[in-house]
């Protein structure tokens, strides 16, 4: 699918202007952050990272001109508890993986998600990924949480963050595995994963 097709499919699933989407769409172009070239038949299909890159964008901000950089704050947190991760096979293998590189995951059109799979974005601060369908030892949905790892060390040493600031109004969103499932068999439809170097990287189509 190409640029044109894949903003509506966002607008329409998200329930977000189409118009709206094309702006963040834009600035994503702008900064590196979305696929481009040649117009027309010869546009690039959209990939993964697009997908992952604009849903984030969607997430954390609703001021297009903000995404880009927030795209970055928000896919370089990492888990607050590292030593509790473990990674089912399509999941990353390295504890230290990036809040982006997850969301890519969910995004491979080789991977399913678990329907259970919710991610919050909360303020600024850190989001949360849980699945609701599995349940920990305290009888809670199991969750993780990521955040910036460099703004709390930093906290601790005593420099304050207006990222990691939660007084006021505190913005938050999120999106559902259903939600992310249908947008990539729309996305992806007819895509054959073993013939696009974009999406061929991922090793096993196992349930996440």
């Amino acid at each position: 699918m190409r640029k044109g097709p894949f903003i509506s499919t966002l607008a329409a699933f998200t329930r977000i202007e189409e118009k709206t989407v094309q702006m963040y769409a834009r600035e994503l172009i702008n900064n590196g952050l979305f696929s481009t070239g040649a117009r027309g038949v010869n546009a690039p299909h959209m990939t993964k990272s697009d997908l992952s890159n604009t849903l984030s964008a969607l997430l954390v901000t609703n001021r297009p001109a903000h995404a880009p950089e927030l795209v970055r704050y928000f896919g370089a947190m990492q888990l607050s508890i590292p030593e509790a991760w473990r990674s089912s096979g399509t999941l990353p293998s390295d504890p230290d993986h990036t809040f982006s590189e997850l969301l890519e995951c969910f995004c491979d059109p080789l991977n399913r998600i678990p329907s259970g799979i919710l991610i919050n974005i909360i303020g600024t601060s850190s989001v949360e990924v849980c699945n609701q369908d599995v349940l920990d030892d305290n009888g809670e949905p199991l969750s993780f949480t990521y955040y910036s790892r460099e703004l709390m060390a930093r906290l601790m040493d005593g420099e304050y963050s207006p990222l990691l600031d939660q007084r006021g109004i505190t913005r938050s969103s999120s999106i559902d595995a259903i939600t992310i499932e249908h947008i990539k068999a729309k996305v992806f439809e007819g895509v054959d994963p073993a013939q696009d170097p974009h999406l061929s990287n991922s090793a096993t189509s196992e349930e996440v």
